[in-house]
């Protein structure tokens, strides 16, 4: 039984660890996109126009959702209980 439990306490705080490594990951990366978003459009705007400067944000979306729909099988899916909604 304690063998178990210190297992599970171990997976339990693996989990917490992947968990906490993602959120990270995931915050720096939109602070990187809002700073890069901040220097280099505005650049972009002024030496290749408004075009230009649109299409980065455009691009970067696309390819955001291309990484998302790419990675579909790897989500957890779970039916909607009833009594939540």
């Amino acid at each position: 039984s304690e063998i178990q439990d210190a297992a599970a306490d171990t997976k339990s705080k693996r989990r917490q660890e992947r968990i906490r490594e993602f959120f990270n990951s995931f915050y720096f990366s939109i602070n990187v996109g809002a700073l890069g978003s901040f220097a280099l459009i505005p650049l972009v705007r002024a030496n290749f126009g408004f075009g230009a400067s649109f299409m980065i944000p455009t691009i970067s979306m696309i390819l955001a959702l291309g990484i998302f729909r790419s990675h579909k099988n790897e989500y957890k899916h779970r039916k909607r209980d009833e009594s939540e909604y």
